[in-house]
């Protein structure tokens, strides 16, 4: 039989097998929640999207563009009812 090894030095070899945390990594986990910060302030707030987005660098702006499109994919919600399909429908032909 092999060796018999503790809860720890099993979870610090698939930790070593993870290898380094780069530089793009970092980049995601700091812009894509702000990205969905963004894009609650444009559905509570009527923040400017564009206006919002361009306060950010370059090398962020895809990461909080991802933060933004999920959040918004969320809150798409579609009509549960005939009225609510009229209502949907008169809005969106309204200019704004």
């Amino acid at each position: 039989m092999g060796e018999v090894k503790s809860a720890m030095e099993i979870a610090m070899a698939k930790v070593e097998k993870l290898g380094a945390v780069t530089d793009e990594e970092r980049l995601k986990w700091k812009y894509v929640p702000e990205g969905g910060k963004l894009a609650a302030k444009y559905i509570k707030q009527n923040l400017n999207l564009v206006a919002g987005l361009s306060q950010y660098e370059e090398n962020a702006k895809r990461h909080v563009i991802e933060g933004a499109g999920d959040i918004l994919i969320r809150n798409i919600d579609l009509p549960k009812n005939d009225s609510a399909k009229r209502n949907s429908k008169r809005l969106s032909m309204k200019p704004r």
